[in-house]
């Protein structure tokens, strides 16, 4: 039998330094001209501003068939032909924002190239008609032969650009994460640590024994069917009852559930680390690697105190609830 403690709310309980887990403290905000977005934009306007200036030098200055074409309007036609691609890019940037991993992310590469770069063949071809003073309607189809290798070329470009971009502040944002993530552990293995110091013991079958274990010294539950496999002090036992049942008989504070199979002591973890589909391995005191599961990976982040939520329902209802990150 387990006699579980009291629970207690989740903001009773405090980090080591006095400091409320799940609170509020963020830290100062980056310079906005040091952000990533601010300088890949100011990257994408000069390579713009270039491109275009370069082009409608060419085209008024050197090209014989445009010589009657001014500067100020070949810039104009340039702007045109070269401004095109700024919605066909945010829109990408849009579609690879909501993709979770890479293999995603190329796909959606794969399927967006021919679409994107045929609709600015053909856009770009009718502004060279209207814009050109030698140019007439029926080199429309040679127009558009001749732009295709250039127009592949630039969308290639911009395409890889915004691909590196997106998984650069993806993984520049997992490593700040994961650092933060591990002093929120410490944090909340010490005081798990201490909330577990006065629990009860579990009677635990072990072999054609019974075994009577102290609940801190258990590391983690792993369901079986309708029986529990109790993990601790690298030894293992059975429970004859379902994972569920025995959950709700647990001290909410020190236990919780990371996985539809897997129940973990959080005074036995130790590190964690994010996965490519969007889950978590967690590592435990006895260097057993347990999975922290998309579904249950917000609460899991709000109970150690790495986000916080603007709803007053409970935690375990929570795991797709608007979160801030929050920076100790």
């Amino acid at each position: 039998m387990i006699e579980p403690m009291p629970p207690s709310p989740l903001g009773e309980i405090v980090g080591r330094d006095g400091s409320q887990l799940g609170g509020t403290a963020v830290a100062p905000p980056r310079r906005w001209w040091k952000s990533d977005s601010v300088l890949a934009a100011g990257l994408a306007a000069y390579a713009y501003s270039v491109t275009v200036l370069c082009a409608a030098a060419y085209h008024s200055a050197w090209n014989p068939n445009d010589a009657k074409i001014s500067f100020g309007g070949a810039v104009i036609w340039q702007g045109v032909v070269y401004g095109l691609w700024v919605p066909l890019g945010m829109g990408l940037l849009n579609a690879l924002e909501r993709c979770r991993t890479i293999r995603r992310g190329l796909l959606l590469l794969g399927l967006t190239t021919a679409p994107s770069v045929a609709l600015h063949t053909v856009l770009a071809s009718w502004a060279d008609v209207a814009f050109s003073p030698t140019l007439e309607w029926r080199n429309f189809p040679a127009l558009v032969g001749a732009r295709l290798p250039i127009d592949i070329a630039i969308w290639t470009m911009i395409a890889a650009s915004l691909f590196a971009l997106i998984w650069r502040k993806r993984a520049a944002a997992e490593t700040d994460q994961v650092r933060r993530l591990k002093v929120a552990l410490a944090d909340t293995r010490q005081t798990a640590g201490d909330l577990s110091s006065g629990s009860s013991r579990i009677s635990v079958s072990a072999g054609r024994r019974k075994v009577l274990v102290d609940l801190k010294e258990i590391e983690r539950f792993g369901s079986a069917a309708n029986y529990v496999v109790v993990h601790w002090q690298d030894r293992e036992g059975l429970l004859r009852e379902p994972l569920k049942q025995l959950e709700q008989r647990l001290d909410s504070r020190v236990f919780m559930r990371v996985h539809r199979s897997s129940v973990v002591n959080l005074a036995h973890v130790v590190d964690a680390a994010p996965l490519a589909d969007g889950s978590w391995r967690l590592c435990m005191t006895s260097g057993a690697e347990v999975i922290l599961s998309r579904s249950y990976r917000e609460p899991f982040l709000q109970r150690v105190g790495m986000r916080r939520c603007d709803s007053s329902t409970d935690i375990a209802s929570n795991a797709r609830t608007d979160c801030r990150l929050k920076r100790p």
